[in-house]
């Protein structure tokens, strides 16, 4: 075959497989100290903030955002643990700063976190919720059904029919929505 003239020759190399077993060796443990590891990731670019609301749908909604970046970036219970203070704010983070030598897993973060912040509505509270706020000329219809969904999600199980939990909000939907429904 002939050569391009703009190639370089080609040239083989003769090892041993010893060399040859050296060389990979060598060479393997160059890229794994090169690359970064996923145990090195912490919280730091997490934009989720929570600063101690109490208010359940705040813990739901902050909760769900952290366990998906935890998922996401595999991060441990450890390193997880440890970098709550990036992501705690206010009275949260002072709360942490008294908890956080009791709090050995990441399941037992989420449930005191929920039983300091979110503390559990009786079910009578939650139905009176439900049923006392009407939707005001302000809030779009979205909104208030999903407010409304989050309410009924805080219900002990069993959990409503999805017929029964759209009778309940249906009267609570202003009345010129109603009618085109």
């Amino acid at each position: 075959m002939a050569q391009k003239a703009d190639e370089k020759p080609k040239s083989s190399i003769s090892m041993s497989d010893t060399q040859f077993k050296e060389l990979l060796t060598t060479v393997m443990t160059g890229i794994s100290s090169a690359s970064p590891t996923r145990t090195s990731k912490t919280f730091t670019s997490c934009t989720a903030r929570f600063s101690g609301i109490r208010e359940s749908s705040q813990v739901e909604s902050f909760l769900a955002a952290v366990n998906t970046f935890k998922e996401v970036e595999k991060l441990d219970d450890a390193l997880a643990l440890a970098g709550l203070p990036l992501i705690l704010t206010d009275d949260a983070a002072i709360w942490w700063q008294g908890s956080k030598d009791n709090v050995l897993t990441w399941k037992d973060f989420t449930d005191r976190l929920r039983s300091t912040f979110a503390p559990k509505k009786m079910a009578y509270k939650i139905y009176q919720e439900i049923i006392e706020i009407k939707q005001d000329s302000q809030t779009p219809t979205e909104i208030f059904v999903a407010e409304k969904r989050a309410l009924l999600a805080q219900l002990p199980k069993p959990t409503h029919s999805d017929q029964q939990q759209i009778d309940l909000v249906f009267g609570q939907i202003r009345f010129e929505i109603r009618e085109k429904i």
